[in-house]
């Protein structure tokens, strides 16, 4: 018999894809994809994955303060200005930018770490207090975890991130050891 040029031949030639592009990130609910698309069988080739679903980036969190900060960030400081600038000031508009913010560390402790770092030259300042906010974290964790009836009183913490950290934490200790040494 006669071949077909064709690699590929349709199962069903008189059947359409289609796919719909669904937003909802404003709350909506997803739909079920099969139960959805089981309207159209025989009408369409892919009746199971007919949705795909997705969320936008909330552009509504980028505000003027966000850019602003952002273009501070991105800008050089002059050298008069730099005299009256302090450290914890920049990194304090840094953390405004909401992809920045802090997750494991207090911001009042890092600004103190900070200050010892650049003022009184101790390089191991900011390790340290990385590493006991760490442990702080995970005996809070632990304490929580263990009692049931306690409510978690930091949000912010997941134990999976938690325990992820912990290696690099013990990695940061022993980096501050060796550069203390």
């Amino acid at each position: 018999g006669m071949t077909s040029p064709l690699r590929y031949t349709l199962k069903n030639p008189d059947e359409v894809l289609v796919r719909i592009k669904v937003d909802h990130s404003n709350g909506f609910l997803s739909l079920n994809n099969q139960r959805f698309g089981a309207r159209f069988v025989g009408d369409v080739a892919n009746p199971s994955d007919i949705l795909l679903f997705h969320r936008r980036k909330d552009i509504k969190q980028a505000t003027q303060q966000t850019r602003a900060a952002q273009k501070m960030m991105q800008t050089p400081i002059a050298p008069e200005e730099l005299e009256q600038t302090h450290m914890e000031d920049i990194v304090k508009e840094f953390l405004t930018l909401p992809e920045q913010k802090l997750k494991l560390l207090n911001e009042t402790r890092l600004s103190e770490a900070m200050e010892e770092f650049v003022d009184k030259s101790l390089t191991g300042s900011i390790n340290e207090m990385a590493f006991a906010q760490l442990k702080q974290r995970q005996k809070k964790l632990h304490t929580t975890h263990t009692a049931s009836t306690d409510i978690d009183t930091e949000p912010n913490v997941e134990p999976e991130a938690a325990s992820k950290s912990k290696s690099r934490g013990s990695t940061l200790a022993r980096q501050s050891n060796v550069a203390s040494t």
